[in-house]
């Protein structure tokens, strides 16, 4: 049992839902069976706290959506739905922000709604079931997902500074998965200064 009187890490890592609920991506479209392990065990072994978001999709689109782009998701309703979620997770993390804590945001590139530096875009995509897989059909670019916008819009009205925002590219074709515990293993030294 670890003695009560250990400091705090003083650090959080505030994850994209999906990382440790794989079964709230579209159909065929998880990476992992249940948790993104790699992920996890990054964030565990840098002795960080994890800060779960809600994920914006499933309560605006259900569990049983199809895969689908930012231009199907930038919609009004939809940004008032991600700007009011981004409300309650800045709500939970101010007093940290306020504390000087180590924070790092971490969400999915390729994402519509959590992307950090990739968003999957249109082009020839129109969302159908028939092309849900993971091969090239699933067009991305640069950019940030929707709710990412709607969080990073939130700390500016609260005046908060950003902290880092990285993005594992768990939605992009091609992606290494054997090399995501690594990178994300690096980043965190980086945050954390060492």
């Amino acid at each position: 049992m670890q003695d009560i009187r250990t400091p705090k890490g003083r650090k959080i890592a505030v994850l994209a839902h999906c990382f440790l609920n794989q079964n709230a991506k579209p159909d065929k479209r998880a990476r992992f069976p249940g948790i993104a392990d790699p992920v996890l065990d990054a964030v565990r072994e840098a002795g960080f706290a994890i800060f779960q978001m809600p994920c914006p999709e499933i309560p605006f689109a259900g569990l049983n959506r199809f895969s689908q782009v930012i231009q199907q998701y930038d919609t009004p309703n939809y940004r008032t739905h991600c700007a009011s979620l981004a409300r309650m997770v800045i709500d939970q993390l101010e007093p940290f922000f306020r504390e000087n804590y180590t924070i790092i945001v971490v969400g999915i590139d390729g994402s519509p709604s959590c992307g950090i530096a990739l968003t999957g875009s249109s082009g020839e995509w129109k969302g159908y079931p028939g092309a849900v897989d993971f091969g090239e059909k699933y067009p991305v670019t640069e950019g940030s997902g929707i709710f990412m916008q709607e969080l990073r819009k939130e700390l500016d009205r609260r005046g908060i500074a950003h902290p880092p925002f990285y993005g594992i590219p768990l939605d992009k074709f091609g992606v290494d998965l054997g090399g995501i515990k690594d990178d994300l293993a690096a980043e965190l030294r980086k945050v954390s200064g060492k």
